[in-house]
């Protein structure tokens, strides 16, 4: 077993070699970043009264100039717990977030900023919290 893991070890080695040296000229030092895809915002949208979550229609945007990444919540079962939405992947910059959805009066926040960090975008957490309509 122990002459197994001597032959793997350097073929490990020179597969991981690329990445290592792809991460250095763009951080340049030893940092290694990971492949994932970071959202630069995070959102949860929540009734205000009951802090469940709303999902029911709910159309959540987030916009920059032209710019715009949007996506509409599925329907959650009673009891789900909130399920934060990724927006906004591996983008920096300054934002207008808005919620609508059925029910309710809309929620926005402006000025959201997004910043680069070393390999992937610093994610902004946000909460929306949804006031019942009438």
């Amino acid at each position: 077993m122990s002459l197994r893991r001597s032959r793997l070890a350097p073929l490990l080695g020179a597969a991981l070699l690329p990445l290592v040296a792809a991460c250095r000229l763009i951080t340049g030092d030893d940092t290694v970043c990971t492949l994932s895809f970071e959202p630069g915002i995070v959102l949860t949208v929540l009734d205000s009264t009951s802090r469940a979550q709303v999902s029911v229609g709910a159309v959540i945007v987030a916009r920059e100039g032209a710019y715009a990444d949007s996506i509409r919540l599925p329907v959650a079962p009673p009891g789900a717990m909130p399920a934060p939405v990724g927006l906004a992947g591996e983008r920096a910059g300054t934002y207008e977030v808005t919620v609508e959805s059925p029910g309710y009066r809309p929620w926005r926040r402006t000025g959201v900023r997004v910043t680069e960090g070393r390999c992937h975008v610093n994610t902004v957490a946000l909460t929306a919290l949804l006031q019942r309509a009438g």
